[in-house]
């Protein structure tokens, strides 16, 4: 049924049309409408998939205004929705502002996914130190507070967007981390700290660019969490990482976009 569920949302995510569900019943035909039922019944349930309603016609989508199942163990819902969560989920509130943030966008969904694996990978290695985080170009926050609330108990964001300063510590008071995230303009109000873990969600051109201060500002075992490219990219960037003494851990895949998750030591 697993194996269903995860195919049925990766036909949602890369339909360039809306989906009925006997558009979904087309696409597997091999399928019976039981389990098919039952398969999106379970998505709903868990808040993975929603249903619209159009010119009498039911369509399936991913839902934005309503909690996000992004990764295993993250949610991101709007702040006026009550979400039930389960004890090991990470319940991220994100107010609707200009910036990406609430899933909509496949970079914002895989860099998530990535952090999550690796929260989940540092737990099964008792790692119990949090890692200090810096999350450049946060956007609406998202990276920086998922990261705090899987165990990252410090983190620095950084955005030269006035507009995505203001939204992201929003954000930020709107999860009650104001003790552990701070959002700053400049990454040189940093220049001189060294950091366990770095995300950020940003073009090719930039994460090249970036990767002499990162070099600088790495602890001796770091991980990096990047996503924002295309999947033709993706090999650019390792690379020139793998150079630089960073080893490529994961890569996660959506549409044309590409993330991925490096490390340096023994993060």
């Amino acid at each position: 049924m697993a194996c269903l569920e995860d195919e049925i949302l990766q036909h949602l995510l890369q339909s360039p049309t809306r989906v009925t569900f006997h558009g979904l019943q087309k696409r597997f035909p091999l399928q019976k409408a039981g389990p098919m039922k039952k398969a999106v019944a379970k998505l709903v349930r868990c808040g993975r998939v929603g249903y619209s309603y159009e010119f009498g016609n039911s369509y399936l989508s991913l839902p934005v205004e309503r909690p996000v199942l992004v990764s295993e163990n993250v949610v991101l819902k709007p702040p006026n929705v009550a979400y039930d969560a389960a004890p090991d989920q990470a319940v991220v509130s994100l107010g609707r502002g200009s910036a990406f943030g609430l899933g909509d966008h496949p970079t914002t969904r895989l860099a998530i996914r990535l952090l999550d694996r690796l929260f989940v990978a540092r737990r099964g290695q008792n790692t119990s130190v949090p890692p200090v985080t810096l999350d450049i170009g946060t956007g609406s926050g998202v990276l920086a507070i998922v990261a705090a609330k899987l165990g990252a108990d410090s983190v620095a964001s950084i955005d030269t967007d006035p507009c995505a300063v203001f939204e992201a510590r929003a954000n930020v008071r709107l999860n009650n981390l104001e003790d552990r995230i701070v959002v700053r303009r400049n990454l040189d109000a940093f220049e001189n700290k060294r950091f366990d873990l770095f995300l950020a969600n940003l073009r090719t051109p930039t994460l090249l660019t970036l990767l002499p201060r990162i070099r600088k500002m790495a602890a001796t075992e770091c991980g990096l969490v990047f996503s924002g490219f295309q999947v033709e990219e993706a090999d650019q960037i390792r690379k020139r990482y793998e150079h630089a003494g960073f080893t490529p851990l994961k890569t996660c895949l959506e549409k044309n976009w590409c993330a991925l998750s490096l490390a340096r030591g023994d993060f």
